[in-house]
């Protein structure tokens, strides 16, 4: 949506975090990767390596053929990485493979030199979904030790969901098997099931606990939890009422089977009253349960946010919202709030990143979402918790589905601007300046209303000023020791300098 981000004066005198772009990524905080004939492809799930280096998958459609898995390597300036892969780009294929888009790829780093990917594939493009699991080397290139020639095809398992690396290197794979039950899978580092897990290393769960034709379940995520438990989360629709959508939570011990302790035989669910889909979930330091997902009413107003909270055992929290859940809706007159991706800050907050739509869905913009650990809004974040990006205005859909927290506070999100791969790095607005006193750099007044004075010991090359989403608003490739900044809006703003091959910025406030 096509809606000016405004920065209130209010959060301005309160100290209120605000994150802008990162001038020091990409393009002014963004990075977009387009593909030959593209015509719609989006990241899906990212990856970071010690060093620094980004790995992202996600999937390519084009006009000349059926949909692609794709992995692109980013170094951590954001630039492509053309050491990986074929000019920094990795495209799954190899034999029969037919490649199966159902928006759940994902990738997995395994000892900083090893890369995990999976996805769903058949074997014909009328076969049933069965999990590919690929390993590659650091290169890119297919790591020719892990099962046939670096790819294992596992049949009869249907949809693939999410993957996660336990401390011995075996692999966890969640998925939904005919669409009724979950499906856990546990693969050896070398790529063999592993068989000391469930049955011949595969665990089935039913949350369905009749024979009813209506009742069905989806796997959408899955943790390791550090006493070698597993969390699988995803929701299912009850026997009584197929509408209604609920959370469902399946603790499992080591060897695959059900822990009997937490919920009802190893299994909790969630109402939320109206349907409710699972998108992620958390443990945090106190082994209590996040869940996030979104919300689908049965009137006009779309989607919503939903969290719940649980402790170890599966027992609500109930100083979390209203008996352990929160709903939340930005906008009541949008189409769809919707969180895909969470995560907890240093200070144990919970951080989402999503997507805000108009109504119809005519257009969507990038959202953030900031609660306390009590599950309410964060004042100090945004305005009133929340951030809403338009982060290309000449481009009507963007969304953001992954968030990773990175070094020095910084945050990276990645999703789709205009149907193409896209990556953002974000920096609270009050970190990451450099400072005046080393720079001998400084600006007056500040606050001011029109002129800005420049006072720099040596000469300037070029003044640049940008507003808070990063977009350029002014540039001056000369020394210069004066800017009218009449014409700008009020809001905070950033100007850069240039000096002898060295960057300053300093935040100053337009009145």
């Amino acid at each position: 949506m096509k809606i000016q981000f405004l920065v209130l004066l209010a959060s301005i005198t309160t100290f209120s975090q605000t994150l802008v772009l990162d001038p020091t990524f990409g393009n002014n905080g963004i990075v977009k990767s387009t593909f030959t004939n593209d015509i719609y492809s989006f990241v899906t799930s990212v990856a970071i390596q010690e060093n620094g280096k980004i790995i992202t998958c996600g999937y390519q459609s084009s006009s000349t053929m059926h949909v692609r898995i794709v992995m692109i390597r980013y170094n951590s300036d954001g630039s492509i990485d053309d050491s990986f892969g074929t000019d920094g780009i990795v495209i799954l294929s190899q034999g029969e493979i037919v490649p199966h888009y159902n928006g759940n790829m994902s990738v997995k780093i395994v000892n900083d030199d090893q890369i995990l990917l999976v996805a769903n594939s058949r074997i014909s493009s009328t076969s049933p979904d069965e999990v590919l699991l690929a390993r590659y080397n650091n290169d890119g290139s297919l790591d020719l030790d892990f099962g046939n020639n670096g790819i294992v095809l596992i049949p009869n398992t249907g949809g693939v969901r999410k993957i996660e690396v336990q401390a011995d290197d075996k692999i966890v794979i969640t998925g939904t098997f005919n669409s009724r039950f979950l499906k856990v899978l546990r693969v050896n580092p070398d790529g063999s099931l592993d068989e000391t897990f469930g049955i011949n290393g595969m665990v089935t769960i039913n949350f369905c606990l009749t024979s009813a034709s209506n009742c069905f379940s989806f796997s959408t995520c899955c943790k390791i939890l550090n006493d070698g438990q597993i969390l699988i989360g995803g929701f299912y629709n009850s026997d009584i009422n197929s509408e209604l959508l609920q959370f469902a939570i399946a603790k499992l011990n080591a060897n695959g089977s059900l822990d009997t302790n937490f919920g009802q035989n190893g299994m909790i669910t969630s109402n939320f009253g109206d349907g409710i889909q699972m998108s992620n979930l958390l443990v945090n330091d106190q082994n209590e349960i996040i869940a996030l997902g979104i919300i689908h009413p049965y009137d006009p107003q779309g989607l919503k946010i939903g969290l719940a909270k649980f402790d170890y055992l599966g027992n609500p929290i109930f100083d979390f919202g209203f008996e352990g859940k929160v709903t939340t809706q930005i906008n009541p007159l949008v189409a769809y709030d919707a969180l895909q991706d969470i995560v907890l800050t240093n200070e144990g907050k919970l951080l989402g990143v999503g997507f805000t739509t108009t109504a119809y869905a005519t257009a969507s913009d990038s959202l953030l979402v900031q609660y306390t650990t009590d599950g309410s809004l964060d004042a100090s974040f945004g305005t009133n918790g929340v951030q809403t990006f338009d982060l290309d205005t000449e481009t009507l859909f963007e969304g953001m589905r992954t968030i990773d927290l990175l070094p020095n506070d910084k945050i990276l999100i990645g999703g789709y601007i205009d149907h193409q791969f896209a990556l953002v790095r974000l920096v609270d607005q009050n970190l990451g300046v450099s400072s005046t006193s080393k720079a001998n750099f400084s600006i007056f007044p500040n606050p001011t209303k029109d002129i800005l004075n420049i006072k720099n010991d040596q000469e300037i090359d070029a003044v640049i000023i940008s507003d808070v989403l990063g977009k350029r608003v002014f540039e001056k490739v000369e020394n210069t020791t004066q800017i009218n900044v009449s014409k700008l809006q009020q809001g905070i703003y950033f100007m850069q300098i240039q000096s002898q091959g060295k960057t300053f910025t300093q935040k100053f406030i337009k009145e």
